[in-house]
């Protein structure tokens, strides 16, 4: 009876994890560190290069960094873009995620544990 309580209550809370996790509720809002200089800001429809596995080969200044905690990528990724495009980046380099949520329970004498990375942070760069 205790081995299906603690499997009852693995599942109940694997389920509940995930599903609040993962469901892009958040609709957090980016924040942004500038590094020194900003540009004027580009039209909310000006294309933003992104780079995820190499950096640019042209030259570049870091304007900042920004990150979103959303757990919806999309709309982290809109979200740090906005932000890029409001100190005029020309592109952004995605550094990894923003954030990281865990969840243990305890079954016999082992924790059972899961996490999930959500949201992105990037650096904000212009071309020299």
């Amino acid at each position: 009876m205790r081995t299906f309580t603690n499997f009852a209550l693995l599942l109940f809370t694997s389920i509940w994890f995930w599903g609040c996790a993962s469901n892009g509720f958040l609709m957090a809002k980016p924040r942004m560190v500038i590094y020194g200089t900003t540009y004027p800001a580009k039209d909310v429809s000006a294309p933003v290069e992104i780079y995820r596995t190499q950096r640019p080969i042209r030259p570049y200044v870091e304007i900042g960094e920004i990150s979103c905690n959303d757990t919806n990528d999309e709309y982290a990724l809109n979200q740090i873009l906005m932000k890029a495009r409001s100190i005029g980046a020309d592109a952004i380099i995605i550094l990894g995620s923003a954030s990281t949520s865990a969840s243990g329970v305890p079954i016999g004498g082992v924790i059972y544990s899961s996490t999930q990375q959500y949201g992105f942070k990037a650096v904000a760069i212009k071309y020299n």
